[in-house]
């Protein structure tokens, strides 16, 4: 006698819901490389879970690679050991490290930086905590609107020191 047990299921509505998935990630990733700022997106146990192409380029420069799942106390501290930030030199990396992290974690809804890195590029970041515990970090690019800063901050010290000078010249006579 011969028993045979079996099961058929039709896996239709799970090839269905696969292709679905994956379109909607290959849109999302392609939404993410074309926006024009930079994005991380970080798990609660501080892990990255994905960034956009901009961001990885640019910490590329530091010799920073942003694979999926990479920490990110692991992440500073390459970026910074490979001169992405200009630090004093009595200043330590790991005590600065942890309080970047100590940072992080007290940001309780949104919380925006301006950050400097060595290349001399300006951020604006802006980090939201998700409601799972993980981080969302927005970089803009702010490095032409620091320098139109500068130049107005110079102009207006040429005019105060050109109106001194009249106010001066006129005491005189």
């Amino acid at each position: 006698a011969i028993r045979m047990i079996g099961l058929i299921e039709n896996i239709d509505k799970e090839k269905q819901l696969r292709e679905r998935l994956d379109s909607a990630e290959k849109t999302l990733t392609d939404a993410m490389d074309h926006i024009t700022v930079g994005l991380q997106i970080w798990s609660k146990d501080d892990k990255l879970v994905i960034c956009n192409e901009r961001i990885k380029k640019d910490f590329r420069n530091f010799d920073v690679e942003m694979p999926t799942g990479l920490e990110y106390r692991e992440m500073m501290k390459t970026f910074i050991e490979n001169g992405g930030i200009d630090l004093d030199q009595n200043i330590d990396i790991d005590q600065f490290t942890n309080e970047m992290i100590k940072k992080r974690w007290s940001i309780e809804n949104k919380q925006t930086r301006e950050v400097k890195i060595s290349s001399g590029t300006f951020y604006q970041i802006a980090d939201t905590r998700l409601s799972d515990g993980g981080l969302i970090s927005i970089f803009s690019d702010i490095t032409e609107l620091k320098e139109r800063e500068e130049d107005l901050t110079l102009n207006n010290e040429k005019l105060l020191n050109a109106r001194e000078e009249a106010h001066n010249a006129n005491q005189a006579k």
